[in-house]
């Protein structure tokens, strides 16, 4: 028959790949003797009309005498493969004394252009192994990202699909792509399985699927078949430069990534712990592989996030991130994280914003759906006072990645900046009623009530949840002094003065509390202090609604100077 002439076909549940001459359906490949195959996909390419029986028989059997029979065997093969009903048919039409036609609606088969990796699930139910499966599933992701013309949902978005018994299909309904990867992975001893699909939302079919069984010191290797199996359902034509610039792998030493792996499942978790036990697990996996850019720029982040979220001195924490960012840079030029990371590092240790949006920038054209380069750049503006950039930005962030909970808590800051408090409330509301652990909303939220002057909901709100998060040394103090507890309030100063010592930024937080106070000149040099002692939030001086009262003080707009806030 003329084969070559058909190309691939999506029709009801099913696909027909005629290059590997492959009937698949929302179950996987469906077994089809090659007879009838060849029936089918001739019917397909003839579908505008009714074909006759001796032209299948020279189609489908061109050199060999066969009987009727043998057609008929093959049509009633198709239909039961296709659950057709001769009575009823939904694909495959007897016409009386002619022939058959194909009756079904089709459409030719296209790689999907967005696609989701969903968290990879336990074979298993009582085998779970959080770490492994959350680094599987950004790893693909990662990769992935990197093909051309492809869109790939962020790990924060299908983070919500990882109940065991989530829909992949609904998933990728709500997701909004064209296709996802379901997959499952079970380890053993020493052996490790991974199971995974590839499913076209719309119609239900899967367009690929593998199952892989390994020693686990070849898991990276299985990551790899299975990367590059994907990358070949979905970019077939892809030139060997480009695939290779997809797959190239970060580490080659198995323990390195499950190292690697553990910390970036601590460090989503976002709290102090998590962060902390992060750091231990990034070091080891560079210790493992010293030439595994990912884990430096990892642990740069990490170690930038705990003086932000006021965990670790600033000083100790940014000269253990400085190096790391640096080094991940060296060892990849083509990593996105190792620039936001300096970046990061730029805008809060060096102070010097420009150096720092120079680098959000980089990674920003090296992935254009960089969310977290967004949000840094959003903050980055901020502090610039250029808060309509500042909305743009996380905006962006919030298009590549719209589950992220920081990227809303970040908007909703924003929104506290341009002093539309009803605005930033709903938003970080809606964070801490669907995340009411996590903290950087819940002190978002009371900087926001705190403006209203509603001390005493936030003193109920932190009652017990006071955890660290950006800017929230001086949030219960200053709740307790607009509630009238000033014995409260002083005993939060000198709570933050134990600080001092010890080398965490504390002055700008002084500063809000001695002018909740009513102590101006005490807050005043508490700003010119914080200048010293690396206070975190003093850069947003100039957009913080606390201190409005003090910005026509020459020794404030002096500090600003200082700042180069302008």
């Amino acid at each position: 028959m003329d084969a070559e002439l058909v190309r691939d076909y999506r029709f009801g549940a099913f696909r027909l790949e005629t290059a590997k001459r492959r009937l698949s359906g929302p179950d996987g490949t469906v077994p089809l003797a090659g007879r009838a195959y060849d029936v089918l996909a001739y019917l397909i390419l003839h579908r505008n009309r009714v074909v006759g029986k001796d032209e299948l028989l020279k189609a489908v059997w061109p050199h060999t005498v066969v009987e009727e029979n043998n057609l008929n065997q093959a049509v009633s093969a198709l239909r039961r493969a296709l659950c057709d009903s001769r009575d009823a048919p939904s694909f495959i039409v007897t016409v009386a004394g002619r022939g058959y036609q194909f009756i079904g609606e089709t459409a030719p088969a296209q790689p999907p252009k967005s696609i989701a990796i969903l968290p990879f699930k336990p074979l298993l139910p009582d085998a779970r192994n959080p770490a492994l499966e959350f680094g599987v599933t950004e790893l693909l992701v990662n990769r992935l990202s990197r093909l051309p013309g492809l869109v790939v949902a962020p790990l924060s978005s299908v983070m919500p699909f990882a109940a065991p018994d989530a829909n992949p299909i609904d998933a990728g309904r709500r997701l909004k792509v064209e296709a996802v990867v379901d997959a499952r992975l079970y380890v053993h001893e020493d052996r490790v399985r991974v199971t995974a699909r590839l499913l076209d939302v719309g119609g239900g079919t899967t367009l690929w699927a593998n199952d892989f069984t390994e020693p686990l010191g070849n898991l990276l290797a299985v990551q790899d078949t299975l990367a590059m199996e994907l990358v070949n359902a979905l970019a077939p034509h892809l030139s060997d430069e480009a695939r290779s610039g997809v797959l190239d792998p970060q580490t080659r030493d198995v323990e390195a990534w499950q190292l690697y792996a553990n910390g970036q499942y601590n460090f989503e978790r976002r709290d102090a712990a998590g962060i902390r036990r992060a750091i231990s697990f990034f070091d080891a996996a560079r210790e493992r592989d010293p030439h595994f850019a990912l884990a430096s720029a990892s642990l740069a982040d990490a170690c930038t996030l705990t003086t932000v979220f006021g965990i670790e001195p600033p000083k100790a924490a940014f000269d253990k991130a400085l190096p790391a960012a640096t080094r991940a840079i060296e060892l990849d030029r083509r990593l996105p994280a190792g620039y936001a990371a300096l970046g990061h590092i730029e805008t809060q240790y060096h102070r010097d914003l420009a150096a720092g949006r120079k680098n959000y920038l980089h990674a920003l054209e090296l992935n254009p759906r960089y969310g977290w380069a967004f949000a840094l750049l959003a903050l980055n503006f901020c502090q610039a006072g250029q808060l309509a950039n500042a909305a743009d930005s996380i905006a962006k962030a919030q298009e590549v990645e719209p589950a992220s909970l920081a990227y809303i808590a970040v908007s909703g800051f924003i929104r506290y900046f341009a002093r539309a408090y009803v605005d930033a409330e709903r938003a970080l509301l809606r964070v801490v009623d669907t995340a009411p652990q996590a903290p950087l909303p819940r002190q978002f939220l009371a900087r926001v009530w705190l403006a209203q002057r509603q001390g005493a909901r936030v003193a109920r709100m932190l009652d017990g949840h006071n955890d660290p998060a950006p800017g929230a040394y001086s949030n219960l103090g200053r709740a307790l002094a607009q509630v009238g507890d000033e014995r409260g309030a002083r005993a939060e100063i000198e709570r933050l003065e134990a600080l001092a010592p010890q080398g965490y930024g504390v002055g700008f937080d002084l500063a809000l509390l001695h002018l909740e106070l009513g102590e101006r000149e005490r807050a005043l040099d508490a700003l010119e202090r914080g200048v010293g002692d690396l206070s975190q939030m003093e850069a947003y001086l100039n957009v913080e609604p606390a201190l409005d009262a003090l910005r026509a003080e020459p020794r404030f707009r002096s500090v600003s100077g200082r700042l180069r806030l302008g």
